[in-house]
């Protein structure tokens, strides 16, 4: 009987044994949490810039523009950001009832910049019963387009609520709708003078953006008003050979402050480490959204160390911060080497913070496509400038461009290091999106037709 007993008794100790030894061994690694890296904690003690008085700042007109009619735009983007930062410190959402469009969206012109001139001009009666419709929306934008705009400070986290894009878009393609009309009415100085100061708008709108959500608003407002200037040039060239002078005044290169993305980068390292270091923060073993069994989420919670989370995440953030200080080849080589760590190898098998260090891996950031539309606004800029170029000089002849953009290194797309390429069928020069991106949402190529052969009488 005392064989088999001892059996049995070497079993268990194998069986439980050398499974709790591992686990014990393992929990030693992870009996103490990390200090927050100071890269981390000066930025969550940054202090906020010096604050637009309310009454002067654009930002919340833009987000009360579609108040009800009978309302006031400013007051009620005022009360709705208030509400915002009462779900930054986590109240519930407070719904408010924005204004009912006068016009089915489906019909709003310009959905596509790409195409909006044509589409007006195609049924120029449609467009203006549209934007008769929609009036106060215009009004309301026609009042702070030459305001000054700063996105106000607050403390985000998991829980805050942002402003629809929708709204701000829908805004934009009835002014665009408006450029259209008084182009196709002969009004060019009137449809320039309109484009300008919406660009300008949308510049400052990127400048005084901080956070990442408001600042690829502002990035795709500029990206369809150099789309709808390219179109521009292709549909009026007498036009614009006509103002060439003015247009080229108002593709101005754009700033340092429009073009960065480190303090909206710096503010998602902010995010989440207030959404980690809540007391009800993000966890994922005792989230409400997490079905656990509360034996395994307490031996698991050892191996879950808060701070050395927000460290992890924050430092691949961090990566992309220095990234945005680079350009030129320094800069390409380093956007390749992080977009390809994202994910790392999804391991467990790590001795300190492992379910942290899985977090950070899965859950990484890429912030390729942010970059990718970034660098397309001064690609854009460039290559417009070039057009108006060949636009002025009517020097538009298909070898003569192909031979010009090649002696033109300030063409090369800042991300992908390449030149615009040549379409003879469509007489275009493109930038074509990345491979890996193609198809994604918000990401196209943008093209520059010229126009038709027969204005193109200079010398080549």
């Amino acid at each position: 009987m005392k064989r088999p007993a001892k059996i049995l008794a070497w079993s268990a100790a194998v069986l439980f044994g050398i499974p709790v030894a591992a686990y014990l061994g393992w929990l030693s690694g992870n009996l103490w949490d990390d200090e927050l890296d100071p890269a981390v904690a000066r930025i969550l003690s940054t202090e906020a810039p010096p604050q637009l008085d309310a009454k002067n700042n654009a930002y919340f007109d833009a987000i009360g523009i579609d108040a009800p009619d009978d309302q006031d735009a400013h007051a009620w983007g005022l009360a709705r950001f208030q509400a915002y930062l009462a779900t930054d410190a986590g109240q519930a959402p407070t719904a408010r009832a924005a204004r009912k469009p006068g016009i089915d969206k489906s019909k709003l012109p310009c959905a596509k910049a790409e195409t909006c001139l044509n589409d007006v001009a195609a049924d120029a009666e449609a467009a203006r019963r549209i934007l008769e419709a929609e009036a106060i929306v215009l009004r309301r934008l026609d009042a702070v387009l030459d305001a000054r705009y700063q996105e106000p400070d607050r403390k985000l986290n998991y829980r805050s609520e942002f402003a629809s894009l929708g709204p701000a878009m829908t805004a934009q393609k009835l002014a665009q709708a408006r450029v259209a009309l008084l182009a196709a009415e002969g009004r060019h100085e009137e449809a320039l003078r309109q484009w300008g100061r919406l660009t300008e708008f949308a510049a400052r709108q990127a400048a005084g953006s901080w956070s990442l959500l408001a600042k690829v608003i502002a990035i795709a407002a500029l990206h369809r008003q150099h789309v709808l200037l390219a179109e521009y040039l292709k549909a009026y060239p007498e036009a614009a050979q006509a103002n060439a002078g003015r247009i080229l005044d108002m593709l101005r290169p754009l700033s340092r402050a429009e073009l960065t993305l480190a303090p909206a980068l710096e503010s998602e390292i902010a995010m989440t480490v207030r959404s980690f270091a809540a007391d009800d923060g993000l966890n994922p073993l005792t989230g409400a959204d997490v079905a656990m069994p509360a034996v395994l989420a307490v031996l698991l919670d050892p191996f879950f160390k808060r701070t050395a989370t927000m460290n992890e995440v924050a430092g691949e953030t961090l990566e992309w911060v220095r990234l945005d200080a680079l350009e030129g080849g320094a800069y390409r080589a380093m956007r390749s080497a992080l977009a390809a760590r994202r994910g790392g190898d999804g391991s467990f098998l790590h001795y300190r913070n492992p379910i942290g260090r899985v977090l950070a891996a899965v859950g990484g950031p890429d912030f390729s496509s942010y970059f990718y539309r970034r660098d397309s606004l001064a690609a854009e800029r460039r290559l417009l400038r070039f057009g108006v170029g060949l636009v002025a000089d009517r020097n538009c002849d298909a070898a003569f461009v192909k031979a010009a953009v090649a002696e033109h290194p300030e063409l090369l797309h800042p991300y992908t290091g390449a030149l615009p390429a040549w379409t003879d069928e469509r007489r275009s020069l493109t930038y074509a999106a990345p491979e890996d991106m193609r198809g994604s949402a918000g990401i196209a190529p943008f093209e520059l037709a010229l126009p038709r052969a027969g204005f193109c009488t200079g010398k080549t």
